[in-house]
């Protein structure tokens, strides 16, 4: 007796076996993509610029500050106002984030806002100024202090 003949399946089977395969690999390809953004960090690590003291308990973070910003973005200008207020020694040691050194610059002035003022004279123009309103800030014969005890 002749063995019958394997059945093949008809075309249209074979194309929805593949086709259902294919949908079930979106599905799950969808789903661990929207897993993946739902964790995935909101924030960007950027720039840590570190500010340590010297042996006398002195800081002089912001000529570097100053020239980072002006290096990235060459079309800003940054000043300071007096010219000397550059050179403002800072009797704390700290650590600031940004994501570019504008940002780092911004959180510098930001954080010794007891010491600076912000002048933004335009979109492409920004002074520091001293803030001298909150004593924290002082000026003598050997410069500008901020945050120093008279005793420095």
């Amino acid at each position: 007796m002749p063995e019958p003949a394997e059945r093949k399946p008809s075309f249209i089977v074979r194309w929805g076996t593949l086709i259902f395969g294919d949908i079930r690999s979106y599905i799950v390809t969808a789903i661990l993509g929207a897993i993946g953004l739902y964790f995935w960090p909101d924030e960007v690590p950027g720039s840590t610029y570190s500010i340590p003291v010297n042996v006398h308990g002195y800081a002089l973070p912001l000529p570097g500050l100053l020239r980072n910003a002006t290096r990235e973005d060459p079309a800003m200008s940054y000043r300071t106002d007096p010219e000397d207020l550059a050179q403002t020694l800072v009797c704390e040691a700290t650590t600031i984030t940004g994501k570019n050194a504008h940002q780092l610059l911004m959180q510098y002035v930001d954080l010794y806002k007891d010491c600076f003022s912000l002048d933004e004279k335009s979109k492409t123009e920004i002074a520091i100024r001293p803030n001298t309103q909150s004593g924290v800030m002082r000026h003598d014969a050997r410069g500008w202090f901020c945050k120093c005890s008279s005793a420095n």
